[in-house]
């Protein structure tokens, strides 16, 4: 999925700049990571990463949220995020590539 693809780019990206602690505080880096981690793992809706990095719940992007009652469910990608949403998710992390992390 290409949400996943474009975290995983601004993750190596943030990495290898240095800019890794400002990542973490873009408004859609959690809600993808949590997008990520259902493609790239189970399917199923769960907190990520550990100690400093652990996704806290509720996370929210626009209008969505993952919030503890979902921890352990389909993420069901035509119902909860549409394509539409990933193309605007995408937008926006082309956004702060050009913005937040530009060096």
């Amino acid at each position: 999925m290409m949400v996943s693809q474009a975290y995983e780019l601004v993750k190596d990206h943030a990495e290898d700049t240095g800019l890794i602690e400002r990542a973490y505080q873009v408004h859609w880096w959690q809600f993808t990571r949590v997008i990520r981690n259902c493609v790239f793992h189970s399917g199923l809706v769960r907190p990520c990463g550990k100690g400093r990095g652990r996704v806290p719940f509720p996370v929210s992007w626009r209008a969505l949220s993952f919030v503890d009652s979902m921890i352990d469910k389909s993420l069901l990608i035509d119902r909860f995020f549409t394509k539409r949403h990933a193309f605007d998710l995408v937008a926006d992390t082309v956004t702060s590539v050009e913005t937040e992390f530009a060096r």
